[in-house]
């Protein structure tokens, strides 16, 4: 049984990981974005965009607020967007807006228009 088991396993993972792949060539990933280059909305922008994934930054009462920006930048260039709009309650009015943990989507925009 456990022969059984692990010669179909090697078949499985052969028939599904591809015997031809070249992973290890684009490994790892280089960053498409700079994460100087992303831009942090704190509401959705005019123009169309697609949500790539979630951002966040943990905040707390001792964090450098350049730190906190910056890590919602850094995961955005990760997932490969260009913004972040962010999707926590805390009004940007607040003296310690960067201080606050920080949710967001990250989002990147249509390259073309049908």
């Amino acid at each position: 049984m456990s022969r059984t088991f692990a010669i179909g396993t090697v078949c499985a993972g052969l028939a599904l990981g591809g015997c031809c792949s070249k992973w290890w060539e684009d490994f790892p990933p280089e960053r498409k974005v700079s994460a100087d280059q992303v831009v942090i909305f704190a509401a959705p922008p005019p123009r169309s965009y697609f949500m790539v994934g979630t951002v966040s930054s943990p905040g707390g009462r001792n964090t450098d607020p350049a730190d906190n920006y910056g890590r919602l930048q850094r995961e955005a260039a990760c997932l490969g967007a260009v913004a972040v709009i962010l999707t926590d309650q805390t009004p940007v009015e607040e003296p310690d807006f960067w201080q606050y943990p920080h949710t967001g989507i990250a989002i990147v925009y249509p390259t073309s228009r049908l």
